[in-house]
This record gives C-alpha cells, structure tokens and sequence, in this order.
C-alpha cells in the first residue's frame, strides 16, 4: 500500500508505507521531506513535526530509526523516532503488556511468567488439539453411560466353596424333575452286551421245541436242552381219568425219574389240558429236562401206560 499527502495542488509530501503479502508495514521516507508552497523558499527542520506545526514555506528532515532492539521512548518528547527492525518492518507493541511477537522457534507456553505472542497462540493450540477433561459438578452424581454392546466378562476367583448348599421352604417335601432326556442305567446304553442284551434277547422267545405225541408206558425222561437255557411255554393233554404229571429238571441230560429233584412240577387234568408259557421264559442254568409220572411227589416214579398222555410239548432256548 501506498499513498502521498497533498495540499491545495501544491507540493506533494514524499512519503510512502507499504505491507506485504503477511500484512507487515514496511516504512519509507526519505532523510529529508520537502514541503513546499508556490516557489517560497523551504526551511530544513531536523525533527519531525508534530501536529501543531506550521508547515508553510518548510523542508522537514525525518529519519526512521532501524534498530535491532527496541528503541526507549521519552514521554512528551517530540524526538522519538519512528522504528522498524533491520528488515524495514516497523515494530507494533502492545499497550501494558510486557509480551512481544517472538520468533517461530518460541515454545508453547506451559502457563507460568511472561512468554511472547507467538508462544501463548502455540499454548493455545495444543490445550485445543489435546483431550479436555471435563470436570465441575454435574446435575446428578451417577453419570448414566450407553454402550452399543456390554463385553463378555468371566467370572473367576476363589468362591465360598464348590458346592453351593439350597436353603429354604419349598413347596413340597419331594420335588418333580423333568429332563428331556434322562441317563441311562449301566450298561443299558448298547444293545450288544449288558442287561439290555440279556433283556433283549429273552424277549426274542422260544427257538425250539422238544415233542411227545403220544406218552410210552414209562415215565418218559427225556433231555430238551443240554447246556444252560431259558423254558417258554409247556402243554401236554391228559386223556385218563386220573392226574398225571409233568415233572421239568434244570439237568443237561435226562433226568433219573424219583432221585433227581425237578424244578417245577406241572398237574395235568383229568381228561383235559395243561398250557403254562412265561413271555421272558425262566432260566435254567444247567439244561433243560423232563419226565411224566403218575404222583406228584418229588421222588415218585410211577411210570404212564401207553397213550395216557399226548401232545407233549416243552418249548425252550
């Protein structure tokens, strides 16, 4: 920027004041400003004029003061020169304040004594691009917080003991448990082996049979089953008048008739039918044997005439 004084067309005053492209005010004036008025002849001043000076018919003398430390001023002084640095920029100081400009190299004030302008607007800043604690007192003491999601926090440390004791009323003495599905015994789980194995397969019945159509005149012994089996059904038709016996021994060949002792002793009725069957059968662990006789004792041996019992069979696995 630049600009000159006129008055009334006359002589101009030479001075100029120029800024930047950063606004700083460059002065420039000459060692010596003339003032002049119609060819009247000029006076040289060595001071600058102050305000009420007259100007008609005078040449001023003013120089600016290039220091490169501030200059002192004296109050009331009409001698107290314009100063600009070594640089030409003219030197700006803030009324009652001890502050200056400062250089770029100055640091950000850290709030304690003087710093210059440049280090508190750096303060400034990093008080600004830093995290700001936000303190005083709120309208509630307990601050409530949101969250999109709460984590996954474990339990952990040692605990009163291991297993928690259930105390109380309840509603009655023996609670009811339901489960979807509950264990099972031992064993019970495959049906290869185990209690569910022998289960299963006494439930698969009978696999033979041993027959007498028509009954000799003895008492019949016969062998069924050598080794260990279980017995299913009996049945036999007595065609006399009188009882008659089927006598079953848990012996792995035929019995001795009134010496072995049977494990069950089936009555037949009078010209009627006998037919006994357990649907798991029962086990003998030996073998399965039997015998027909006419009395019920364990050691009798009465032997049947021909024919007087048919229809004899002891069905086994």
């Amino acid at each position: 920027m630049a600009f000159k004084f006129f008055q009334a067309n006359r002589n101009p005053l030479v001075a100029a004041v120029e800024t930047d492209s950063q606004l700083n005010e460059k002065v420039y004036a000459p060692a010596t400003i003339l003032l002049g008025v119609d060819g009247v002849s000029a006076a040289t001043l060595a001071n600058p004029v102050p305000t009420s000076a007259s100007l008609s018919g005078a040449t001023v003398s003013s120089a600016v003061a290039a220091t490169a430390a501030d200059p002192t001023y004296t109050e009331g002084s009409t001698t107290n020169p314009v100063s600009t640095d070594l640089a030409g920029y003219s030197r700006v100081v803030l009324k009652n304040q001890t502050s200056t400009w400062g250089t770029n190299a100055d640091s950000a004030y850290a709030g304690s004594g003087n710093a210059s302008i440049i280090s508190a607007l750096k303060g400034i800043y990093a008080k600004l691009a830093a995290s700001i604690a936000v303190t005083g007192t709120f309208w509630q003491a307990t601050q409530p917080v949101s969250i999109a999601s709460m984590p996954s926090t474990p339990v952990t440390g040692t605990f009163w003991q291991a297993t928690q004791p259930v105390s109380g009323t309840f509603w009655q003495a023996t609670q009811p448990v339901s489960a979807a599905s509950l264990p099972l015994p031992s064993n019970a789980a495959a049906e290869t082996g185990g209690n569910l194995a022998t289960i299963n397969s006494n439930l698969a019945g009978p696999a033979s049979v041993s027959r007498i159509p028509s009954a000799a005149g003895s008492t019949n012994a016969t062998s069924a089953k050598g080794s260990a089996g279980r017995l299913y059904k009996v049945s036999a038709y007595n065609t006399t008048t009188t009882l008659k016996y089927l006598k079953v021994y848990n012996k792995a060949s035929a019995p001795t008739v009134g010496t072995d002792t049977p494990v069950h002793t089936f009555p037949i009725p009078p010209s009627g039918g006998m037919v006994i069957d357990w649907p798991t059968g029962f086990a003998y662990a030996t073998g399965i044997a039997y015998a027909l006789t006419g009395g019920a004792a364990d050691n009798d041996s009465t032997g049947l005439s021909s024919g007087d019992v048919v229809g004899v069979n002891v069905e086994y696995a």
